[in-house]
């Protein structure tokens, strides 16, 4: 039963938790619709919308009960529902922001989902910090220190890079979205592990949370600039598989040893990663080319009709044939 609760909650959590992208997406339009500037463009005016607020509190109260629900149910069932965010940045695209899936849309959607949902599962478990020395240490290494220095400076290359030559395509700023997520994992991860021991007194637990704050608002920034532009499906998918595999990639850089990955899963992994990256293909081109099921329904019949009207033509045809026939 408490697992069951667990999945409940994990699973209302990561919907609202893609509805509220949807949310933000709204309150970046209705500025720029002020004659603010656009979020595209840097603008930064979407601070004092209200619903952009609603948004943004909706996405990390729904974050902090999905942290709860694992209380209630395993890690290993609770991972693999968060491809259930894109699900709900599709429903919260429709209902808010009118935006509409074709066919192809619905397919990459759908098949992005399932991928994401074996990579997941196949994916190595994740390690565990006991306590706040474990993360003292942890912090101090060659290799956080390293991996945080590489997303630090890549982040904020790519963004003032991407800003000069105008550009907003969300390939460019993904990475960087996805990079500061796994990097902010294990900052908070860390954090949380000394407040709920009680230990306070360390220089790297608020080092920690200063870099975390200062990731987030980079982040934060970087998912703007793309959210003002493409539609909310293609940016949770997009951003949801940068994250997932460089939180991997974290985990075997910070623990080479500890990390275990079996030859099945392994392989497992890769055919799910391709299947996300043709998912994502077929999004993204698929919206150039708007087919609607209602179109493919409309198109059957008429060819049904067609065909009908072919037979009956034919069928005239031969019986005239046949009277005059019968006449000569």
């Amino acid at each position: 039963m408490t697992v069951f609760i667990g999945i409940v909650i994990s699973l209302v959590c990561q919907l609202i938790s893609g509805i509220s992208i949807s949310i933000r997406k709204k309150a970046l339009k209705n500025v720029a619709m002020m004659g603010g500037r656009p979020a595209s463009e840097g603008g930064l005016g979407h601070l004092k919308s209200g619903l952009w607020w609603t948004g943004l509190i909706l996405m990390f109260a729904a974050q902090g009960a999905v942290g709860i629900s694992l209380i209630f149910a395993p890690a290993v069932v609770v991972a693999p529902l968060a491809v259930l965010s894109i699900a709900g940045a599709v429903i919260g695209g429709r209902i808010i922001m009118k935006e509409k899936l074709c066919v192809f849309g619905w397919m990459g959607c759908i098949m992005v989902m399932t991928s994401c949902a074996i990579f997941s599962i196949c994916a190595p478990s994740e390690i565990d910090l006991k306590d706040a020395e474990e993360f003292d240490n942890l912090f101090k290494s060659i290799s956080f220190i390293s991996y945080t220095s590489t997303v630090t400076i890549s982040s904020l290359l790519t963004i003032i890079l991407a800003k000069k030559f105008n550009s907003s395509h969300f390939l460019i700023y993904s990475p960087v979205v996805g990079g500061i997520a796994s990097l902010s994992v294990w900052l908070s991860k860390g954090f949380l592990v000394c407040a709920t021991n009680g230990v306070f007194n360390i220089w790297s637990m608020w080092v920690a949370l200063g870099i975390f704050v200062a990731m987030t608002l980079l982040g934060l920034y970087a998912m703007h600039v793309t959210l003002h532009v493409y539609d909310s499906s293609q940016i949770s998918a997009m951003n949801y598989v940068i994250f997932s595999t460089l939180t991997i990639l974290c985990s075997t850089v910070l623990f080479p040893i500890k990390i275990v990955l079996q030859v099945r899963d392994a392989f497992l992994m890769g055919l799910s990663f391709m299947g996300i990256i043709v998912g994502l293909f077929v999004m993204i081109v698929g919206k150039k080319m708007p087919l609607s099921f209602k179109d493919i329904v409309l198109k059957k019949n008429e060819e049904e009709t067609n065909h009908s009207s072919r037979s009956i033509t034919t069928s005239n045809e031969d019986i005239i044939s046949q009277a005059a026939t019968d006449v000569a």
